[in-house]
C-alpha cells in the first residue's frame, strides 16, 4: 500500500529555499545551469507559438537569458534589475559571451585599438579565399536559361580568392613569425576603410544567417578553435 508523501511544513519549505539559493551565490556552475535551463525553457515556449522568421534567433537568445536572470535575482535577493549582481556573488549574472571572450583573447595577443595589426589584415584577406573554398555555386533549376553557364563563371572567378589564399596565409606567416617589427599597415582614408569593414561585417552577418548562425554563434565557435589549437592564451602571445 502506498502512503501518501509527507506535506512539508512551511519552515521546512522556506528552509529549503533558502539552502538552494545559498548554492546558487555560491556556485558559479549551478547557477549557469538553472540560468541555461529556465532560459531553453522560454525559448521552447516562444517555439510552440512563434515562427522562426518572426524574431531573429540572437535576440530570443539575449530575451530568454534576460528572463532566466531576472527570475534568479528576484528568488535570490529580490532585485528586479536583470543587471544587478546578487550581493556577495562570485560572479557576474551576465550570460556568458563568447564575443567578450574572444575580444579579451584578441587584446592579449595583440590585436588592440591604435593600428592594424598586419597579420589580422592578410588573414583577414585570406579567409575570404578559405570560405570560398567550401562552397560553390549551383544553377538554381536546370529550366533558368544559361544557369549552369553563369554557375561556372562564378565558380571560375571565386577559383581566383582560392588561389590568393594559400599565398597571403605565407605572406601572414612570414610576417608573424620573421618580419613582424618592420611591417603596419598604412591606411589613407580612415572613413572610407570603416565604412568597407562595416560592409565585410554586413555581408559575414548575412552570410551566417543563411548557415542558421548568429555572430555570438560564430564567436564561440572561432573562441573554442584557439583554445583548441593554442591552449591557455595570455598577455603577449603572438599574434595568428
Amino acid at each position: 500500500m502506498q502512503t501518501s508523501p509527507t506535506i512539508p511544513t512551511p519552515d521546512q519549505t522556506q528552509q529549503a529555499v533558502l539552502t538552494l539559493i545559498a548554492a546558487l551565490k555560491a556556485d558559479k556552475d549551478l547557477y549557469h545551469a538553472y540560468q541555461a535551463n529556465i532560459a531553453m525553457a522560454i525559448k521552447d515556449e516562444r517555439d510552440k507559438y512563434t515562427k522562426d522568421s518572426e524574431i531573429d534567433k540572437e535576440l530570443m537568445h539575449e530575451i530568454a537569458n534576460a528572463g532566466a536572470i531576472r527570475f534568479l535575482n528576484i528568488l535570490c535577493e529580490g532585485a528586479e534589475d536583470p543587471a544587478a549582481p546578487l550581493n556577495g556573488a562570485p560572479y557576474s549574472l551576465k550570460p556568458e559571451s563568447y564575443l567578450e571572450k574572444l575580444t579579451d583573447l584578441q587584446t592579449k595577443i595583440g590585436y588592440k585599438p591604435g593600428s592594424v595589426h598586419p597579420v589580422a589584415m592578410l588573414g583577414l584577406m585570406g579567409e575570404v579565399g578559405e570560405v570560398s573554398q567550401e562552397a560553390r555555386f549551383e544553377e538554381w533549376a536546370k529550366f533558368v536559361p544559361d544557369g549552369q553557364r553563369i554557375a561556372n563563371k562564378l565558380n571560375r572567378r571565386s577559383g581566383n580568392f582560392e588561389l590568393n589564399a594559400g599565398m597571403l596565409d605565407s605572406i601572414k606567416k612570414d610576417i608573424r613569425d620573421i618580419h613582424k617589427d618592420i611591417i603596419l599597415v598604412a591606411i589613407d582614408d580612415d572613413e572610407a576603410f570603416d565604412k568597407e569593414l562595416a560592409d565585410t561585417f554586413y555581408y559575414l552577418k548575412a552570410v551566417a544567417a543563411g548557415r542558421g548562425l548568429t555572430i555570438e554563434d560564430l564567436a564561440r565557435m572561432s573562441y573554442q578553435k584557439v583554445i583548441e589549437r593554442r591552449g591557455q592564451v595570455v598577455e603577449g602571445d603572438p599574434a595568428k
